[in-house]
């Protein structure tokens, strides 16, 4: 089996998450884009950091599927529009490269690792800090013990890798 690289894409940040072909983490990595303006750039400079960190062309790159749980009120349209095109954009680039790209949704990935939204807990992204903390308790310690400032990314990236890992080798 090849490695899986979760990616976590967006036009501010992107996460990254490299798991072996038993599952574990390879690679965490975290890219900033914001002193970057122009969509392309942006995405020539996620697909050049992607080389940079020779992931192997065999493997396969999991990808949040663009807004597929957009809400109204959340973003604006030039956001939507933005994301809708840098991750078409990275999606093409990575095919052109001679990667196999999988387009996942975010909420079927938590719910492969067997996420559900606490009712106690109103911010979408501390019930997933506290969910990894709970059931990925080491994969957790390791990604929040980097020096990275923007953690979300990346965990969305490592539950979109683990999702198609675990989907992949049949363990759901």
């Amino acid at each position: 089996m090849s490695n899986i690289l979760g990616l976590d894409v967006s036009t501010v940040n992107v996460g990254l998450c490299q798991l072996n072909s038993n599952g574990n983490i390879l690679l965490i990595e975290h890219l900033k884009l914001n002193n970057v303006v122009d969509l392309f750039q942006k995405s020539e400079l996620i697909i050049d950091f992607i080389k940079s960190k020779n992931i192997d062309i065999s493997c396969d790159i999991v990808m949040e599927s663009c807004l597929l749980n957009y809400r109204f009120g959340f973003s604006n349209t030039k956001t939507i529009m933005s994301l809708v095109k840098i991750n078409t954009l990275v999606n093409y680039l990575l095919y052109k490269e001679g990667y196999n790209v999988i387009n996942m949704n975010v909420n079927h990935a938590r719910k492969v690792l067997g996420f559900k939204k606490n009712t106690d807990i109103k911010d979408t992204k501390k019930a997933i800090d506290v969910f990894l903390k709970t059931m990925y308790y080491d994969e957790y310690r390791f990604i929040t013990s980097l020096e990275f400032k923007k953690k979300d990314d990346i965990f969305d990236a490592f539950i979109l890798a683990k999702a198609f890992f675990l989907e992949r080798n049949q363990c759901v």
